[in-house]
Parts: C-alpha cells; structure tokens; sequence
C-alpha cells in the first residue's frame, strides 16, 4: 500500500512539472522596443514634453501596457505574441500596428511630425 501512495502523489507532480514546462515554453513573451520621439520633420517644434507616454494597446484599442519615457525616448515592452497598436500620448498621428512574435523584438519608430 505504501507504493501506491507514492505513485498518487509522484505522478501528479511529475505531471504538472512536464504540463509548466510545456506553458512555458509556448508562452514566451516578444518585445516590442523603438524610439518615440516628440517632433521630427519641418517646420516649428511644438512645447516642448519632456516626458511622452507610449501606449500599447489591443486592435480593439484598450490599453494593455504604457510607459512614461525621457529623452533619449527609448522604450521596451515584454509582451505576449500578437498584433497590436503602439502609439504616444497628445499625439493621435503616429500609431503603428506592430505583430510580435514569441522571443523576437519588433521594432517601432513613432516620430511626431511637426508641420
């Protein structure tokens, strides 16, 4: 009887050790990194933000993740594999739709035109 409880309680456990294992290496998350920068292009250069909030958000459009960045406006977010939109805050212009995949970095340039 006593080998037949260890199996009760040893084959569970080896199960849901191999069962994590398996979660984990299928959920491994993509990064999505880039620069957003205030104002790019001609003409004059707005009031200056000192800090600019990048926002990751859904194809739906709810916001998932965000980031409030300083110059030199570099930004980085571990996600789960997917599409997705990335844009910054007081500027409706420069969203990008950006697909991640699992271990890889998707790079993303949101440059603020000044016309």
């Amino acid at each position: 009887m006593g080998s037949r409880s260890c199996l009760s309680v040893a084959v569970p456990f080896a199960c849901s050790l191999l069962l994590a294992a398996a979660c984990e290496s299928t959920t491994k998350p993509g990064v999505i990194a880039g620069i957003a920068a205030p104002c790019g292009g001609p003409g004059p250069a707005p009031r200056a933000h000192p800090v600019l909030t990048v926002i990751v958000q859904d194809l739906a459009g709810k916001e998932l993740q965000h980031r409030a960045v300083r110059s030199p406006y570099r930004f980085r977010f571990a996600i789960k594999s997917g599409q997705y939109i990335v844009a910054v805050s007081r500027s409706p212009d420069v969203p990008k739709k950006v697909h991640v995949q699992p271990g890889k970095t998707s790079s993303v340039q949101l440059i603020n035109e000044c016309v």
